[in-house]
């Protein structure tokens, strides 16, 4: 695996590489598809345009490796603006998808409208209206190798000419990104827009508005504070640009954001603001920007499925080994000293019945619950291979044994106070373990519990928990 996250680094750092020696091969005076410069991002618009301040996955569309970052397995994200009077209208949509701890995919797409009535000598509106479409579909790919994260993103863009004839112009456009994460502060650097489209009919080729991209953003912590600035780079007919923003995360799915663009050379600069408002996997977003020609009012929905990793690590760190060991010492020294009244149990797990997964699989699980209970340190546990000679010895055709009867005849034979029968089996995309804790003197089921997940690391933790269930009722 991590020869194949490198080799994957490999190819990325060539790309950049090859990327930023081909920006210098493109002339200065680009024209056409300006809308592909601006943010697809709502709350990167109400921060200043930084994409560095956030995961959200609409800023892959600034910088590709920032999908590396989605924090839920799905997210689908959809917005749209009017403005200056409808002047300007625009449409933009994503979905990403993380199939690998280290892999990420994202598909996006952006539309603009610009359009003005036609204006006769006398003043009076004439019948046509002047305008321009644009539309770019293209795929991210991104991925993470412990601090760095690269990204390529490819799209295909087609423009109107002012006469509305639909893709007048056309091509294909390549973005590369790379960012890295160093305790609270994450910094990116991106090139987009290498390409030209061709003109319909034409032997002649129109320049992309080429732009490189470079931010710092620091999460401000204890604070629920993010802050950064970013400058962007572009050809000569387009201006350069700083920007600035801080947003307040209120609470979970509650933020306010501001900033300003536009900084330092000598034009207004433009303020924006914002806010996000989320109800578990659902999520708003709206973004208020000052520009020349008036106000820009833009809105987000989002849907986001599956955990966060944060969630994930949350969990982890419910049940970390260190505190696991102490308690395992605190009830070796509170169990009782054996006596005709309190003892130490010996405990058996019994084959665990397969249902839609092999033997082998059920075989482990029996392991892991065996492992648990040792590491309880209340139970005396008899391990699989001596359990297996002594029903050698007996004979004892122990497959399938998942019945109280079944289960009371195995620990009599095993010497055991109680035993342990179960299954382990998949459901659609989870994974089930069910036990019952058999008293081999009475026959009497004396705990049944289970656990499930969708992953190994799930159903290990859940498998954890479940045997600590059985420590306390024991």
């Amino acid at each position: 695996m991590k020869t194949g996250i490198l080799r994957t680094w490999r190819v990325f750092i060539s790309l950049i590489t090859a990327a930023a020696v081909a920006s210098g091969l493109y002339a200065e005076n680009d024209a056409g598809a300006i809308f592909l410069n601006n943010p697809l991002s709502i709350r990167q618009v109400g921060m200043g345009n930084l994409s560095m301040a956030g995961t959200d996955m609409l800023r892959a569309w600034s910088n590709p490796a920032v999908l590396a970052d989605q924090e839920r397995l799905f997210e689908l994200s959809m917005n749209g603006s009017s403005a200056f009077d409808g002047i300007e209208s625009s449409f933009a949509g994503g979905a990403g998808l993380r199939f690998m701890p280290e892999m990420a995919v994202g598909l996006m797409v952006s539309s603009m409208s610009v359009g003005f009535p036609e204006i006769d000598r006398d003043g009076n509106r004439t019948r046509k209206d002047v305008g321009q479409d644009s539309m770019a579909v293209g795929m991210v790919v991104a991925g993470a190798f412990e601090m760095v994260r690269g990204g390529l993103g490819i799209k295909y863009v087609s423009e109107s000419d002012p006469q509305g004839r639909t893709g007048a112009f056309s091509g294909v456009a390549i973005d590369v990104g790379v960012s890295a994460q160093l305790s609270v502060l994450r910094a990116g650097a991106s090139i987009r827009n290498l390409g030209d489209l061709k003109q319909a009919n034409a032997e002649g080729k129109v320049k992309l508005p080429m732009e490189e991209r470079v931010g710092l953003a620091a999460d401000l912590k204890p604070w629920p504070l993010k802050a950064g600035f970013e400058y962007v780079a572009r050809s000569e007919y387009y201006r350069d640009d700083w920007g600035a923003g801080l947003e307040w995360t209120i609470k979970e799915g509650f933020g306010l954001r501001i900033g300003t663009t536009g900084l330092g050379y000598g034009y207004p600069p433009r303020y924006t603001a914002g806010f996000s408002a989320g109800y578990k996997y659902f999520g708003l977003d709206y973004s208020i920007a000052t520009h020349p020609l008036g106000l820009t009012h833009q809105f987000n929905i989002s849907v986001a499925l599956g955990r966060k990793a944060t969630e994930k690590a949350a969990e982890k760190a419910e049940s970390p080994e260190e505190p696991r060991r102490e308690i395992v010492e605190e009830r070796r020294a509170a169990k009782p000293e054996p006596s005709q009244s309190s003892e130490i149990l010996n405990v058996a797990v019994s084959e665990l019945g397969a249902q839609n997964v092999s033997s082998g699989d059920a075989a482990v699980i029996a392991d892991l619950i065996r492992s648990e209970l040792v590491k309880s340190g209340v139970f005396n546990v008899v391990e699989k291979s001596n359990m297996d000679k002594i029903l050698s010895e007996q004979t004892f055709q122990k497959t399938g044994c998942t019945s109280e009867e079944c289960a009371v005849k195995l620990g009599k034979l095993l010497n055991v106070q109680r035993i342990i029968v179960g299954s382990f089996g998949k459901l659609l995309d989870k994974y089930f373990v069910n036990i019952r804790v058999v008293n081999v003197e009475t026959g009497r089921v004396m705990f049944a519990e289970n656990a499930k997940g969708r992953q190994v690391d799930d159903l290990e933790i859940n498998i954890k928990k479940m045997v600590d269930k059985l420590v306390d009722e024991r």
